[in-house]
């Protein structure tokens, strides 16, 4: 039989456990904030929120016993993929990852492109991954001992601010630190000043408040999702003679703040700053979130690349950037990229930038180092805008992609950017 609907629910939750300058314009005109995107329920397949006695052609050469498995799609179309070792009498652990659902039949996870039967409490699945074929079959368990201590499952990853930073704290160069999914990352700030990698496995939300200050090259955040209230908590908090301790990466302006601020590194260590499959959500942003002057999601100072991220639901209505570049430093102008990412924005008449390169004044990208900054810009697509590239976001140009001298931008033939 099924678990009951309060064991999914809890089987769920546990399942998510692991592992610019003041600018002249409009943004000083009332209106009225985009309204709150609710994502659509999503369709629950056979396959889904059942434990599952799993075991596979490979696994059963090597290994003795099954494994169980659980395929959870929660109420807001999230889904993760929990993979438990252990047993009842020592309790289990587990690892989790993100999985995509198409169709009744059909799953994808960690490569494997997959097709499966569910008949009569027996789940047959054949996964592809690199061309090479693994069978898996199982069985739903349906002891509530074991169900109970799958729910009571843990993986010992961090859940706060708090516990990120003692995990930072003991880690050394080269770690990688997952988040759990059903943290809670709502205020105060993530200091990595470690040659670590942050990695929320496409499941852990930034929300609230918190930000994430990137101190040391060669650090990295991964697989995470922002969905934050406000964006200005590291600016709030930066380094003066009040607060000796504060962030030294976000500027003396609310304008060279974000959700993630990078500091000046990265020329002498030859190491960039790595930032890959991230999701920046703006849908709770209004313009009372992002200071007087207007911060960005992510601010920079120095070396980085950026790739396969998505920035969605950014407003029309008020003057805000996805990204700012101070290109005041030489590790800002280190030939930082931004690659294969999408910028979507809602209609609207105000002064909006995908990515500003530099600092302006009403509107206009000043002179001098901001027009040889020497960022990477290639194959990103932006939804939305009105204009491609242009170093003037006034009256004109509003809505600007790019809000870059052409000279401080570099892409390459064939690795053009797109507007749509």
């Amino acid at each position: 039989m099924k678990a009951s609907k309060t064991a999914i629910a809890v089987a769920i939750s546990s399942a998510f456990l692991f592992g610019c300058d003041f600018d002249i314009g409009d943004e000083n005109n009332e209106t009225t904030p985009p309204p709150e995107v609710t994502p659509p329920p999503s369709e629950v397949y056979s396959i889904e929120n059942i434990y599952w006695d799993m075991v596979s052609d490979t696994t059963a050469l090597s290994l003795s016993g099954t494994q169980p498995y659980l395929f959870a799609n929660d109420e807001e179309g999230t889904r993760a993929l929990s993979i438990y070792t252990g047993d009842v009498a020592n309790g289990y652990t587990f690892e989790s990852s993100s999985y995509s659902a198409e169709e009744e039949g059909s799953v994808s996870f960690d490569g494997n492109q997959c097709t499966y039967t569910v008949a009569d409490s027996v789940l047959d699945m054949l996964c592809t991954k690199g061309g090479v074929a693994t069978t898996y079959s199982g069985t739903e368990i349906e002891d509530e001992d074991v169900i109970e201590a799958l729910e009571n499952a843990t993986d010992g990853k961090p859940t706060t601010v708090e516990e990120v930073n003692a995990a930072i704290a003991s880690a050394q160069d080269g770690d990688t630190i997952g988040l759990s999914a059903s943290g809670t990352f709502d205020t105060g700030i993530i200091e990595l000043n470690k040659e670590v990698t942050i990695d929320g496995a496409g499941l852990a939300k930034i929300t609230g408040d918190t930000c994430i200050d990137i101190q040391v090259a060669g650090a990295g955040v991964q697989n995470l999702i922002f969905e934050n209230e406000q964006i200005t908590t590291c600016y709030e908090n930066r380094n003066t003679d009040e607060n000796p301790t504060g962030t030294t990466a976000a500027g003396n302006s609310d304008n060279e703040s974000g959700v993630i601020v990078i500091g000046q590194f990265g020329k002498d260590e030859d190491k960039p700053v790595v930032l890959e499959n991230l999701t920046f959500n703006a849908a709770n942003i209004t313009k009372d979130d992002i200071g007087p002057k207007k911060a960005s999601w992510l601010f920079s100072r120095g070396y980085f690349t950026l790739n396969d991220s998505e920035f969605i639901n950014l407003s029309g209505s008020f003057q805000n950037n996805a990204i700012r570049i101070n290109c005041s430093s030489v590790n800002a102008r280190y030939n930082s990229s931004i690659t294969n990412n999408e910028f979507t924005i809602a209609s609207g008449g105000s002064e909006v930038g995908g990515i500003k390169v530099g600092d302006s004044s009403s509107g206009k990208i000043k002179v001098g180092s901001n027009q040889d900054c020497n960022m990477r810009i290639e194959q990103n697509t932006f939804n939305g805008y009105k204009t491609l590239q242009s170093y003037d976001n006034g009256d004109d140009f509003q809505q600007t992609a790019i809000h870059a001298w052409l000279e401080a931008v570099v892409t390459d033939s064939g690795k053009e950017n797109i507007l749509k």
